[in-house]
């Protein structure tokens, strides 16, 4: 187990934000549906792997007050990166506006003009939507393929492991031993259920010879 987790962390990437006002807020059911920002992170799912959510794990930033830490596969990295450094766009256009209220006035005043677009999983600025509609289609020089990430995102930090290979689907989701990581559903090799083809062999007793001393006796 300690060798598996080790694999693991070895290949998980990381990123942070400090955008909250408080991380302890990350558990704080929302009053009406009784969501929390940690079980609305975590339901994202993955586009690069099916089935699998975006993000491994969101958690508290150890002695840190606002900050939060995401892990993730090398896989998910370009929208594990677009999510981290646009949360306050992804929620105000996805979710409850209560949780506006759980970042800080200076991430949201940051992210005030700015828009998220869920098919494509980037954020904008209104400026930009409000240009992009006044171009031409068939002006390909006045479009660019930029990443809004390329800008400054804040009170954010990413760092992403040296891996040397990508995988086409994660051997980690693959595990299927007696001590299943990620398949929790996965059945135990250890079966409870009677054998089928076993037959037990019967012993008969021996037959005791008495000995001299016994026979003289009687």
């Amino acid at each position: 187990m300690v060798a598996r987790q080790a694999a693991i962390n070895s290949r998980l990437c990381t990123g942070s934000t400090w955008e909250l006002s408080a991380n302890l807020v990350l558990d704080k059911p929302e009053p009406e549906n009784g969501f929390t920002l940690r079980q609305l992170i975590l339901n994202i799912p993955s586009r690069a792997l099916l089935n699998k959510p975006l993000f491994h794990t969101v958690d508290m930033l150890w002695r840190s007050q606002s900050g939060i830490t995401f892990t993730f596969l090398p896989e998910n990295e370009e929208d594990a990166r677009s999510y981290i450094a646009r949360l306050i766009p992804f929620l105000k256009e996805t979710a409850s506006a209560w949780f506006m209220r759980l970042f800080s006035e200076e991430a949201k005043i940051r992210h005030f003009h700015s828009r998220w677009d869920n098919s494509t999983r980037r954020a904008y600025s209104a400026e930009e939507a409000e240009l992009d509609t006044l171009l031409a289609d068939n002006d390909e020089m006045n479009k660019t393929d930029e990443l809004i990430l390329s800008k400054p995102m804040g009170q954010v930090e990413v760092n992403i492991p040296d891996v040397a290979e990508m995988e086409t689907f994660p051997t980690l989701y693959n595990d299927n031993d007696l001590v299943s990581t990620f398949n929790s559903g996965t059945k135990s090799r250890l079966s409870t259920q009677p054998s089928l083809s076993f037959t037990p062999r019967i012993i008969l007793p021996t037959k005791t010879i008495p000995s001299k001393s016994t026979q003289r006796l009687t």
